[in-house]
């Protein structure tokens, strides 16, 4: 079953599935009603207020030129036509020609194909030829173990097929010969650090690998600073009870454990399958602001040792005003 993004939600697909299987012809989810409309042999589609939101097939789609991953529109129309026996549409000012065999062209050059078998690569930047697929599902329908392939450059592989019961479905590997040079190679010129056991330059994997911590680091301090600065400042400068309840959250943070802390949301992180984008701005921002009290105590006592200087002293004494004292100050460095 494929959906519309944003329209068709996963129990509703999950329903939709399950109506079909039955024959029902409508069902409901979450207080809207859906309706199951036969498209063509094997193809279903589903419809909300009249609007087509998923439809279910047999067949898949795949690109002929690339992993690319086609609209919901036109997968649609073009697994519609398949199931028809062929024929052509139009979509974004564009005409395909659909065959019986499931080939889809754009002004002759073949764009895409539909087939019942679902054949992909494990990295997602390899990808597998139509030729390619052709031959392996050939393969495996006749029950062979293992198969050669020639590709367009005219190089050959050997595959092993296997079929996994629990899963119902087959794993094809290749055996690939790899050499790896300078193993656990000592320091020199070319490497400052040596190698590891892959012969890849030990400084070079230090460097990649340090850059998360350097930008984490950077990023805490900046954090820590800013707060530690601008509370400690306003302690230091107004005193008072506002010194007082700024040192009374800096007791407050320095009794937190911030180890336990960042481990139990770590764990916490790990188990909601956090990105590990957001996994790091929150961890800059959780060591951020609990790393601010120490450089905020720090502020205080300069700015308290300052207000106990002399031109301070002279500046209460004449009545000037809190804000003007730093003015006051800078005149009285320039005449010394």
């Amino acid at each position: 079953a494929e959906a519309e993004s944003g329209s068709f939600p996963q129990v509703a697909r999950a329903k939709f599935v399950l109506a079909q299987k039955k024959g029902d012809k409508t069902f409901e989810s979450k207080d809207i009603t859906y309706t199951i409309e036969e498209e063509g042999e094997d193809v279903y589609a589903v419809y909300a207020d009249g609007k087509l939101v998923g439809y279910a097939s047999y067949d898949i789609l795949s690109s002929s030129t690339s992993n690319e991953k086609f609209p919901f529109d036109f997968s649609y129309e073009v697994l519609k036509s398949v199931a028809n026996g062929g024929g052509s549409f139009e979509l974004n000012g564009k005409t395909y020609e659909v065959d019986a065999g499931g080939s889809v062209t754009e002004n002759g050059t073949e764009v895409a194909y539909a087939s019942n078998y679902i054949v992909q690569a494990i990295m997602g930047d390899v990808f597998l030829t139509k030729s390619f697929k052709d031959e392996l599902i050939a393969e495996i329908e006749s029950d062979a173990k293992e198969f050669k392939f020639t590709d367009e450059d005219g190089t050959t592989a050997d595959y092993t097929i296997r079929y996994d019961a629990g899963t119902s479905s087959w794993s094809v590997m290749q055996s690939v010969a790899t050499k790896v040079f300078d193993t656990y190679s000592k320091p020199s010129k070319e490497h400052w650090l040596g190698t590891d056991r892959n012969g890849m330059d030990m400084l070079t994997r230090l460097m990649y690998g340090g850059r998360v911590s350097l930008y984490i680091g950077f990023i805490v301090v900046l954090i820590s600073t800013i707060l530690g600065v601008t509370l400690g400042g306003i302690s230091g400068f107004f005193g008072g009870w506002v010194d007082n309840l700024i040192m009374r959250l800096v007791d407050v943070f320095y009794c937190i454990p911030s180890l336990p802390i960042i481990i139990i949301l770590g764990a916490a992180m790990d188990a909601m399958r956090v990105k590990p984008q957001v996994r790091m701005l929150y961890l800059m921002l959780i060591l951020g602001f609990l790393g601010w009290a120490g450089i905020a105590r720090m502020v205080r006592g300069q700015i308290l040792s300052l207000r106990e200087q002399e031109f301070m002293t002279a500046t209460e004494a004449c009545g000037i005003r809190a804000s003007r004292r730093n003015r006051f100050r800078q005149r009285a460095d320039s005449v010394l």
